[in-house]
């Protein structure tokens, strides 16, 4: 079981784990190419039968954030973009947090 930050052009979209996600997000598949060409990283989980366990995508904005209450003052601020576990009994949604927060 390994925790890894990787390129999106280094993620297995096909893996059966964002099945789901494609179902809810149409645009996703759009989203996640960009991303890849971009160079962007997320952290993923890799269960012990290598298949993809949890994802998590983070990034920094400045500025204000207006669209929450109460509003975040001007400045950097960390964003979860995007956040999936395959929960099984473990504190994997736990390790992903504590990874987002150290992550500042």
């Amino acid at each position: 079981m390994d925790l890894q930050y990787l390129p999106f052009s280094k993620i297995n979209f096909d893996d059966v784990f964002f099945d789901s996600l494609k179902e809810d997000y149409r645009e996703i598949g759009a989203w996640f190419e960009k991303k890849s060409k971009s160079g962007d990283r997320a952290y993923v989980f890799f269960g012990s039968d290598d298949e993809i366990d949890g994802f998590l995508y983070l990034k920094m904005e400045s500025g204000t954030v207006d669209d929450i209450s109460p509003l975040l003052p001007n400045g950097s601020h960390l964003k979860i973009g995007t956040f999936k576990i395959n929960a099984h009994g473990t504190k994997l949604g736990e390790r992903f947090i504590k990874k987002s927060s150290t992550t500042c």
